[in-house]
């Protein structure tokens, strides 16, 4: 675990440092000012890119990561798949039960304030406590960033999962405050699941799937002889 925070210490310190900013915003300005000023700042080039943006946080492409990853190791696809279960759980009970009553942007400012909306974009209006697209975009994010060796792809991941969270804010679907507590699951789904699985000795997670071309013509040739 220390050694773990150890190497990627920088990589946490910013998303600690971001959370800190972010936690002093909401607290100091409240949920409705935050979101209502982030909503000022917008254009179309921006719409267009994070309405699509936004599903690299859908379940499905988690699930699209994790198949591929079975073609490196089946630890790494094991890893993913948990971190991927843990958030998406947690997140789930969460909102489901625990903060059921919670309104998203679209229904909390029906009565109090006109927020600019992104066409084509499906608005939900309930269970907005946490958010369960942050959740799944930083597990999966700090899942890759723990086993990855280039910094820059480390980045890249944390950069791309940064992304996904703000686009539930800036198409108000979430508040700030759903986005990070959902990549706070998130990035405790990523340290359990690597734990986990990093002190498993079981052999058979350092195999993968191949798909061997050369074989597959070899018995073309042998059943057409």
């Amino acid at each position: 675990m220390i050694s773990l925070i150890k190497r990627h210490y920088f990589c946490l310190s910013i998303y600690l440092s971001l959370i800190t900013i972010c936690t002093l915003l909401t607290q100091y300005f409240g949920k409705k000012a935050t979101h209502l000023e982030i909503n000022k700042y917008n254009c179309s080039f921006i719409d267009f890119i994070l309405k699509y943006v936004t599903h690299l946080g859908d379940g499905i492409f988690a699930i699209v990561i994790i198949v591929v990853m079975l073609f490196n190791r089946f630890r790494y696809a094991v890893m993913l798949l948990y971190a991927f279960l843990i958030s998406g759980i947690t997140s789930q009970v969460l909102k489901k039960i625990f903060f059921k009553d919670v309104e998203r942007p679209a229904l909390y400012f029906k009565n109090i304030s006109e927020l600019r909306f992104v066409e084509g974009v499906e608005l939900m209006y309930s269970n907005s406590f946490p958010s369960g697209h942050s959740a799944t975009a930083f597990a999966l994010a700090f899942s890759l960033i723990f086993i990855t060796k280039k910094i820059s792809h480390r980045y890249i991941l944390f950069g791309i999962a940064l992304v996904v969270s703000f686009s539930r804010v800036y198409l108000s679907e979430h508040f700030l405050e759903d986005v990070m507590a959902g990549s706070l699951i998130g990035v405790i789904a990523a340290f359990i699941s690597y734990l986990i699985i990093h002190k498993s000795q079981n052999k058979f997670l350092d195999n993968q799937l191949r798909i061997s071309l050369y074989n597959t013509e070899e018995k073309k040739l042998n059943e057409s002889n």
